[in-house]
């Protein structure tokens, strides 16, 4: 997979720019992985506050834990929009 984002990023832009995939830095990748991650995160917790009804009448996800009452929805989504924002703040 780092082989393959590497060849797009050796690919000539448009505007006649050379880009080069040594030119990535390790960071500017860990950032956009992290970034990644946690929107990935964020939009998983705001899924199960959204589908919590749902899900609890349905025999397969009736016993996950906001469901089932084990959280409060409010602890669903703080967890969830922290994540968004910490992704999108930079």
């Amino acid at each position: 997979m780092l082989r393959a984002f590497q060849r797009s990023l050796s690919a000539r832009p448009s505007g006649g720019d050379q880009a080069d995939a040594s030119s990535v830095s390790s960071r500017r990748l860990l950032d956009t992985l992290l970034g990644i991650g946690l929107v990935s995160a964020g939009a998983g917790a705001l899924n199960e506050a959204l589908e919590r009804k749902t899900d609890a009448r349905m025999k397969r996800t009736a016993d996950l834990p906001l469901p089932r009452g084990a959280f409060r929805l409010r602890w669903a989504l703080w967890p969830g929009s922290a994540h968004w924002r910490l992704a999108h703040c930079g």
